[in-house]
């Protein structure tokens, strides 16, 4: 079992705040990933993402240019963020009733640490058919961490993390004509 995922299908948006009240919005444009079942354990499944930093896009070019430069993503130098988890149970990928921590290590910058995002399993029926189901992943990283320090005095440090992957939904048949 695979799942596929990215930006055709799904969406990744990031928050930080300024001066403490402002919510500044971004997404990536340019991202992929899958959710796999391990071959040697099959009752367990990974989560991969790949993000191209040059992709991200905020409202204006201004800030566009400032969140790709080298005080945040430096994405000439660091062109790739990467998410790899660790092993997860793949029964939680049809509980949409909880929601479940997602441990593993974010590459940003030139750094590799360790963080944890949040699974919301929005629907899925059928573990079996993931391309169905859809999920949603969120987080918070502090800046600072990753090298970002510039601008703390406007800027915060939590950069919130959202990323949605829609199922691919079944084709609505219209009801037969009465013969």
């Amino acid at each position: 079992m695979q799942r596929d995922f990215g930006a055709s299908n799904s969406s990744l948006e990031f928050t930080v705040q300024i001066l403490g009240v402002i919510k500044k919005r971004g997404q990536f444009t340019e991202f992929s990933g899958q959710l796999a079942r391990q071959l040697n354990a099959p009752n367990k499944v990974r989560v991969q993402l790949r993000i191209q930093s040059q992709s991200a896009a905020m409202r204006s070019k201004k800030d566009t240019e400032m969140v790709k430069g080298e005080n945040f993503f430096a994405a000439s130098q660091f062109p790739e963020v990467r998410f790899e988890s660790d092993a997860i149970d793949a029964a939680q990928l049809v509980d949409t009733k909880a929601l479940h921590a997602i441990s593993g290590y974010l590459s940003l910058r030139g750094k590799r640490l360790e963080e944890t995002l949040t699974l919301k399993v929005l629907s899925c029926v059928d573990i079996d058919a993931l391309e169905k189901c859809s999920f949603q992943v969120t987080g918070k990283l502090g800046r600072a961490r990753y090298g970002m320090q510039s601008h703390r005095a406007f800027v915060g440090d939590d950069v919130r993390l959202a990323l949605v992957i829609m199922g691919v939904s079944e084709p609505i048949k219209a009801p037969e004509a009465p013969n």
